[in-house]
């Protein structure tokens, strides 16, 4: 689980973790840390990933810490995401936070990185307009 909302790359946060290995830190909000880990691939293991970002083993995943991660790992315009931000996790969580049940719901957050995923590895340039959620999941996933 997560002690802060800083993701970094695994290569450098080890580097980072190997110079203060007495008192290892997080070098952004200077958190302490107990070991450097890689997050699980959202796509191999959704439930595992899931589970790193529960941070208070509650069930839920909050706005602040998804984006910050989405962010970190997918290759998204953030201005655009944090844009739309509150469409999208209105769509995703609805009450506010998001259950495991509908990040893995269809047209939950798991199926929205699955479709961007796709559209980076066809080759697409991923400027979807979010404006309009809905129609962005027809056009990303069509048959979802």
């Amino acid at each position: 689980h997560i002690r802060c909302t800083h993701f970094f790359c695994f290569e450098c946060a080890g580097a980072h973790f190997g110079k203060h290995n007495r008192e290892p830190f997080c070098p952004s909000c200077r958190t302490p840390a107990n070991d450097v880990m890689l997050l699980p691939s959202i796509n191999q293991f959704p439930t595992e990933w899931f589970d790193v970002l529960d941070s208070k083993r509650e069930g839920v995943l909050d706005k602040f810490t998804t984006l910050r991660v989405l962010e970190a790992v997918l290759p998204v315009n953030s201005d655009e995401l944090h844009r739309t931000s509150t469409e999208l996790w209105d769509k995703w969580a609805g009450d506010g936070h998001l259950t495991i049940e509908r990040f893995f719901a269809v047209g939950g957050l798991l199926e929205w990185v699955r479709g961007h995923q796709l559209s980076v590895a066809a080759g697409q340039k991923f400027e979807a307009d979010f404006s309009d959620a809905d129609l962005w999941f027809q056009e990303v996933a069509p048959n979802g």
